[in-house]
């Protein structure tokens, strides 16, 4: 989701680093695909995936770029505020994580 926002250099360093250079434009649907495979029902595996994007509420989004975390990655944007509630915030993507991996990560953010 980071490259799907990022642009410029900073989508060239990320594309690098994952080496994805040569599919750069396919990777975030190719991982919707992924996703969708790997909740085909009756597969003989279980994989949980779990996305969310907090973002500041200060901050406008683009519509297009939530439109596609939404499509390829099934995230969707909590506006918190981390300016003057930080401690709420930390507290509610805490306890978001902690319930999406059945308590398996309680403090993503200490």
């Amino acid at each position: 989701m980071v490259m799907l926002g990022a642009r410029g250099d900073t989508a060239t360093q990320i594309s690098e680093c994952l080496k994805t250079q040569d599919c750069r434009d396919d990777v975030h649907s190719q991982f919707d695909k992924l996703l969708g495979e790997l909740n085909k029902p009756g597969a003989p595996f279980a994989l949980s995936v779990a996305n969310r994007l907090f973002g500041d509420q200060s901050y406008q989004f683009l519509q297009e770029f939530l439109t596609q975390t939404r499509t390829n990655y099934k995230s969707e944007l909590e506006s918190v505020d981390f300016r003057t509630k930080y401690e709420e915030t930390r507290n509610e993507i805490n306890s978001w994580v902690e319930k999406q991996t059945q308590g398996k990560i309680k403090d993503i953010l200490a």
